[in-house]
């Protein structure tokens, strides 16, 4: 994506951003070298101009013509941090007030790899005292300070091991034994969400805890948080050495 779009996808208007942009690259102009230098066409370039300096992105020199300079990068998207935080933080403020339809037992899809993950991350975030997961290798990687936060905070962490498999992508996750989420993980994956108690009762059969344990470890080491990244490490290393020293992706 060029820095047009991007430019666009904080509030600026196409002819907005061509304008930003050139006054950038080019330096100081005039209404009418603007849109003989850019795409914005010469009967908007003033109006353009104007909008963007009534916004404080451009600085205006008077005279006849006028010249307008962008506004400084770093003071641009400082500005824009400060608007953007002050309306999420309204909207926060507005939506939190309106009671959310609960999930309940119904079965709800989620599709693509990022949504999952990230809802497999937020339920993990939210649990107050238990989660059990089944994940593939990436996915844990990916999750592995969601967990260690999670194990830090009081919650009681396992998981099962995905097995000889490396393009395995299935994914459970079952927070407090009352909310799982099921599928797979692939760019063009789903997963079903679910407080199923049919559903959450299954998987609590299948996720039997697990968790890493060394030969002649501690009481209080077993204890100690899992640390996630160095397992799954770990736990590679142990199947190329049951594989035969073949490579585990």
């Amino acid at each position: 994506m060029d820095i047009v779009e991007l430019l666009k996808q904080v509030g600026l208007t196409q002819y907005e951003a061509e304008a930003y942009y050139t006054l950038l690259r080019e330096g100081p102009l005039t209404g009418y070298e603007l849109g003989k230098r850019s795409k914005v066409p010469l009967p908007r370039s003033y109006d353009v101009l104007e909008r963007l300096h009534g916004r404080g992105l451009v600085l205006v020199q008077p005279g006849d013509p006028p010249r307008y300079l962008a506004e400084d990068p770093a003071r641009f998207l400082r500005h824009l941090r400060t608007a953007m935080t002050q309306q999420l933080d309204e909207i926060a403020e507005r939506l939190l007030t309106v009671s959310a339809a609960d999930e309940g037992e119904g079965f709800w899809v989620i599709r693509g790899r990022d949504r999952i993950r990230a809802r497999a991350a937020d339920m993990i975030g939210g649990a107050e005292h238990s989660i059990a997961v089944r994940l593939p290798p990436a996915m844990v990687r990916e999750l592995s300070a969601s967990l260690n936060a999670a194990a830090e905070r009081g919650c009681d962490v396992s998981s099962v091991d995905v097995g000889l498999a490396p393009a395995s992508e299935g994914v459970v996750v079952l927070v407090d034994g009352r909310q799982v989420l099921v599928g797979t993980v692939t760019d063009s994956g789903q997963a079903v969400v679910t407080g199923n108690p049919a559903l959450v009762a299954l998987a609590e059969t299948r996720l039997t805890p697990s968790r890493p344990r060394e030969a002649g470890r501690s009481n209080e080491a077993m204890a100690a948080p899992t640390d996630w990244l160095a397992w799954e490490d770990d736990k590679h290393r142990r199947l190329q050495l049951l594989i035969g020293g073949s490579d585990v992706a």
